[in-house]
């Protein structure tokens, strides 16, 4: 897993913030902990893509945050999203990402 040098997000997960380097792990969490502003453990897949769009300025109509959506959303049907749902799809869209070049 890489690492970070700073976290998207003031909270401290697992002592991320404490040492100013986050693994891959971390900030999926932050991540998804950021997008689930009601606590309710899902987001829609709109919110987590807007959220990365808003962090990063990649466009969500084409590219990599439109290739995102479509794993998380084929149907763009705006489903929610669990975090271990959102962890393995994450994970697979930053290989894919990495593959890509």
């Amino acid at each position: 897993t890489g690492s970070f040098e700073s976290c998207p997000s003031e909270d401290s997960v697992d002592g991320c913030e404490e040492i100013g380097i986050c693994s891959e792990e971390d900030v999926l969490n932050i991540t998804f902990k950021v997008c689930d502003t009601e606590g309710t453990g899902k987001v829609p897949a709109s919110v987590i893509v807007q959220y990365l769009h808003d962090m990063t300025g990649q466009s969500t109509e084409h590219g990599r945050l439109h290739s995102l959506h479509n794993m998380l959303d084929p149907e763009r049907r705006d489903i929610s999203i669990d975090r271990q749902s959102f962890h393995s799809t994450m994970k697979r869209w930053i290989v894919k990402c990495s593959q890509d070049g």
